[in-house]
């Protein structure tokens, strides 16, 4: 069965302890900051990244957007659910927030909220960073070329490795990539950015 990839709230692994922790410690863990990629840019109120167990218990999407997305980036490739797709990271200037890493084929993208536009990807992330954040907010964009799911290779890049959350989030990845049809989904995307891409054509 396909997502929605329009929200963000669909928790996952719903076992009862997690839906009542999530309500007592995690109510309202979102603070909207402008419209943007699929709908709003959303930053963690202050203190649950610093929490493993608080961060846990968000819910899938908030969980792989704030902290785990190179983990679903990871996972995905292992499984591999679409051939001739590699990692690329968002990578801020020194001193500026708004890492990020996904996999693509240069065309197609998927990250925590499923299958997008490359391009529209960028653009929501780059424009929606660059309004929130201190003035010179910019960023380049490399492939990944490290271990998404190596604790070494993450740790030297200040990210956690899959043994440092609360739990492990690999099952909880690959969980959360079963719930894709991950090929119309992305012919869906492809439809979409060839009509994008005539209708710019067209225009010029």
């Amino acid at each position: 069965m396909a997502v929605d990839p329009s929200g963000i709230g669909s928790g996952s692994v719903s076992d009862s302890g997690r839906k009542r922790a999530a309500k007592r410690d995690t109510k309202r863990p979102l603070v909207r900051l402008q419209s943007g990629y699929h709908s709003h840019m959303y930053r963690l109120k202050t203190g649950i990244k610093q929490n493993p167990q608080h961060r846990w218990h968000l819910p899938d999407r908030i969980f792989f957007g704030h902290g785990a997305c190179h983990i679903l980036a990871g996972i995905y490739l292992e499984a591999a659910p679409l051939a001739g797709l590699h990692a690329e990271r968002i990578i801020p200037a020194e001193g500026y927030a708004g890492n990020h890493i996904f996999v693509t084929d240069g065309v197609i993208a998927f990250d925590f909220h499923g299958y997008s536009c490359r391009r529209t990807l960028l653009l929501h992330h780059t424009s929606g960073w660059s309004k929130v954040s201190a003035p010179g907010w910019h960023c380049k964009v490399e492939e990944v070329d490290f271990d998404l799911l190596d604790t070494k290779d993450l740790n030297s890049r200040k990210m956690l490795g899959p043994d440092q959350y609360f739990n492990d989030p690999r099952p909880r990845a690959r969980y959360f990539l079963d719930r894709f049809d991950h090929m119309a989904s992305a012919r869906k995307v492809e439809r979409t950015s060839r009509l994008g891409a005539d209708r710019f054509a067209t225009a010029t």
